[in-house]
């Protein structure tokens, strides 16, 4: 018995050399520490925006370093995922989550050890009933229709040449007024006037902040910042709600400017309107045919990116004889609807540029245009589109399929003349 197990031990010590057990009662080598979680990105979400009270739905969210532990934060709630890929993740809309109107931050979170939360993406939540606002142009004012093109009514701020209009999260209209004023005037939801900011060009021709032109347009973004273009300018300008100066880009060479503001594209870009996507990224129109596309984008922090379209008269083309403007609008899925008035017609791109569709033709019937302008896109994908040289507005689906119109020539209600931009909130 005694040698049997000794016999024994010295197997059994013999397996711990190949680190199977431990026979001298140590504790051994510790495994190794869990490699630590990167960061997680969020490239874009889909959809990013549903109408309240729509039937419970998924929302897709694509990006970097998704993996099985993580999860989404929407509305400061956790959300559960489900892992598609590494770069693709599904979350379950609730009810709850759609049932009222407003704008959310939603972030993905990997867990310790490294890990944490992605940079935000915006999603809002819009009315379904959102009244249509026209800026009507001559005759410096803002009309307001319901969604069926019934005129409901109007405001004004003494304004000379309204161009264009923007609606934030918390529903205040912004409107961008022009000619002999180059400032943008901000009104609450019912349209009562809160502030005014910017300028004219200052007194021995500096530019830079403060400081428009007296005919680009406004946007604003998810998180609730105001951007305003001045393609006489060159560059774009970033305020927050109460109207506190926050950045600007430039997209030339401007030896007036008032501050240091280096060159930000490879070309010089006269910016007309923006739009802003879910996660911050900037598209801009420019009008500046002879050297620059018509379409230039760049990161959240005016880094700049790439270029989409060309001019002429092809898909995915611009005419270069740009009659009003080119402005633009994101529908849920993250494509951009782009006015191309030069060619009477409205144009279709993915969140990557890539060319997708168009619709409109020249002419005055139904779902054509004399001059395709303004865009705007409501809570449920109806695509709203002003047709400045008809003075009307002409109402598409989804799909570019003509629904109805609105308007006529004149100076009573309901009636434009040269009817620009339009915002749905």
């Amino acid at each position: 018995m005694k040698l049997r197990w000794r016999i024994a031990c010295s197997v059994v010590c013999l397996g711990a050399f190949a680190g199977l057990v431990d026979c001298g009662g140590s504790q051994g080598t510790p495994p190794p520490p869990p490699p630590n979680q990167p960061v997680p990105t969020i490239s874009g979400i889909a959809p990013g925006f549903v109408a309240s009270g729509s039937p419970a739905q998924t929302l897709t969210i694509k990006g970097t370093n998704f993996d099985s532990s993580s999860t989404v934060t929407l509305n400061n709630t956790e959300h559960a995922a489900t892992l598609v890929s590494s770069s693709q993740l599904t979350v379950p809309l609730t009810a709850a989550d759609q049932a009222n109107p407003a704008c959310y931050s939603i972030t993905v979170n990997n867990p310790a050890p490294g890990g944490g939360a992605s940079n935000p993406a915006n999603f809002a939540v819009r009315d379904p009933t959102s009244p249509i606002f026209v800026v009507d142009i001559d005759n410096h004012r803002v009309q307001v229709f319901d969604d069926n093109g019934n005129y409901s009514s109007q405001f004004d701020h003494s304004f000379d040449w309204p161009t264009g209009i923007a609606i934030d999260c918390q529903h205040n209209i912004y409107v961008k007024d022009g000619n002999h004023n180059c400032w943008v005037d901000k009104f609450d939801s019912n349209a009562n006037f809160l502030l005014q900011f910017g300028q004219c060009l200052i007194p021995y021709g500096f530019i830079g902040p403060g400081v428009f032109d007296n005919a680009s347009l406004v946007a604003t973004d998810g998180a609730g910042n105001v951007w305003v273009p001045s393609g006489d300018f060159f560059y774009i300008q970033k305020y927050d709600g109460s109207a506190n100066f926050q950045s600007i880009v430039c997209m030339a060479q401007l030896s007036a400017l008032t501050v240091n503001c280096p060159m930000a594209t490879p070309f010089d870009v006269q910016p007309v309107d923006m739009a802003i996507d879910t996660v911050g990224n900037i598209w801009v129109s420019n009008i500046n045919a002879g050297i620059a596309p018509p379409l230039v984008t760049f990161d959240n922090t005016g880094k700049y990116l790439t270029t989409v379209g060309s001019w002429g008269s092809g898909n995915g083309q611009f005419n270069a004889n740009v009659r009003y403007s080119i402005e633009l609008a994101f529908d849920a899925q993250g494509d951009i609807y782009a006015t191309d008035s030069g060619n009477n017609r409205v144009l279709k791109f993915d969140s990557q540029g890539h060319y997708v569709s168009q619709f409109g033709s020249p002419g005055n019937g139904n779902g054509q245009f004399n001059g395709s302008t303004g865009i705007a896109i409501d809570a449920i994908g109806n695509i709203y589109v002003t047709d400045a040289g008809n003075a009307r507005v002409e109402k598409f689906d989804a799909n570019g399929n003509y629904l109805s119109q609105f308007g006529s020539y004149g100076t009573g209600n309901g009636q434009f003349s040269v009817p620009f931009s339009v915002a749905s909130r």
